[in-house]
């Protein structure tokens, strides 16, 4: 038996010790106590002189975020707390490199270990800048589920200025107290996210589109047209509303006055295209302030991704998924919105919506499924001819995938795609 687990994004609360800023003369800059739990608190100092006067410039960061990267890990910390929304964004955004966008206009502190910074770093990133403050991090922890640094790093001077000459004392470059959990893959509740209110709005608002797309969007974006940013935000969202009918919400996360989306349908050729929707409330109306969509092609390792529509099932997601050869059967493929156990068909419906899928014929390595049975808590089990729905078959001895696209326009609609290790028969 092999169980895959759905793919989502969740993101973590954060606390933060606050501190005191301000610029000229000397200032405490002390950190609080060094928390236990989850804490993101970090001072940054820089001397300089003007007209034989020492100045101070000083920032503090109370709250951050911590993520791993394709190549790495990092944190990034601001001088606000940051809202649950933004929070979800940088992570489902950052992907493979870091992406700050969502946490707006103002400066963010980030702790590197990567590729390009295999010592640790921090940087100071910026709109349309990014500053190396450190060029090394030794205290920068990155293995296990936690980041943490902490501790005094460089000279607030830059090596050049003497403090105690103008009557003040030395102070570091920047000052540490960071432990945070990677917020990760995987711990989102994808299921609630798709039925959940955030959700229903994107349903509803595909609805309206499907009358007249572009009325749609005019009336429901809040972008400056005249900035590339928002152009691209607007051509996304008429994407989604008037092409994406077989979307699953697999992430949501709402706060005061916002909410972030991460939705998810079925790639062509294979994956998935994944769009992250950011609002903002009008008055009481909902605003959409950014749409960034990316097609991911090419996944290692299994995955099953699609939704199913059923006129007494109703509507859900495809996270899971499990392949065998079965005795007297053949090739199987189990597919739902939960994880799948072991345990034959009928002890699934039983508990959770499925979706069986079994193959009629093999031939090289492609093959075509004949049926596909359909079931859940308290529905009879109903049984769909496949007829030419298998698109882009694959099969050898070790795994089995391709995309299924049943019932366009029908009350029962299947579009799924996959890529599953192939269990032997009777495991």
């Amino acid at each position: 038996m092999h169980v895959i687990r759905s793919f989502a994004v969740t993101v973590f609360a954060l606390l933060g010790a606050c501190g005191q800023a301000g610029t000229g003369g000397e200032s405490n800059a002390d950190p609080a106590p060094a928390a236990q739990g989850p804490h993101a608190h970090a001072v940054t100092k820089q001397f300089s002189i003007d007209m034989g006067k020492l100045v101070v410039e000083e920032k503090t960061y109370v709250d951050g975020l911590a993520m791993r990267l394709a190549d790495g890990a990092a944190a990034v910390l601001t001088e606000a707390p940051i809202t649950a929304c933004a929070k979800l964004a940088v992570v489902a955004q950052s992907r493979t490199e870091l992406k700050t966008t969502a946490l707006g206009e103002k400066p963010v502190l980030a702790l590197v270990r990567n590729a390009e910074h295999p010592q640790g770093a921090i940087l100071l990133l910026e709109p349309y800048s990014t500053t190396t403050l450190e060029d090394a991090l030794p205290t920068l922890a990155t293995e296990g589920n936690t980041l943490a640094a902490s501790g005094d790093i460089g000279d607030a001077g830059w090596g050049s200025i003497d403090a105690t000459q103008y009557g003040a004392e030395k102070a570091p470059h920047v000052r540490l107290d960071v432990k945070l959990p990677y917020a990760k893959p995987g711990d989102a509740d994808a299921l609630a996210a798709d039925t959940g209110a955030e959700a229903k709005w994107l349903r509803e608002m595909r609805a309206k589109a499907a009358t007249d797309t572009q009325a749609v969007v005019d009336a429901s974006v809040q972008v400056d047209p005249e900035d590339y940013s928002g152009s691209v935000t607007t051509n996304a969202w008429f994407d989604v509303l008037s092409n994406w009918g077989n979307l699953s919400v697999v992430a949501a996360a709402s706060d005061k006055g916002c909410s972030t989306l991460v939705v998810r349908e079925p790639g062509f050729i294979g994956g998935y295209r994944e769009a992250i929707i950011q609002t903002t409330m009008v008055g009481d109306v909902r605003k959409v302030t950014s749409v960034q969509t990316e097609s991911m092609d090419s996944i290692e390792g299994d995955y099953a991704f699609g939704r199913v529509e059923h006129p007494t099932l109703g509507g859900f997601p495809i996270l899971h998924g499990r392949a065998a050869r079965e005795e007297g059967v053949g090739l199987v493929v189990y597919l739902s919105d939960q994880p799948i156990a072991a345990g034959s068909f009928e002890t699934l419906v039983a508990r959770q919506h499925m979706l069986r899928a079994v193959a009629s014929s093999e031939y090289g390595n492609q093959y075509s499924f004949s049926f596909y049975e359909l079931g859940g808590p308290g529905v009879p089990v109903e049984q769909v001819g496949a007829g030419n729905s298998t698109t882009n078959p694959y099969l050898d001895e070790k795994e089995v995938g391709g995309l299924i696209k049943l019932g366009e326009g029908e009350p029962t609609r299947i579009t799924v795609n996959f890529r599953l290790a192939l269990a032997a028969a009777g495991t």
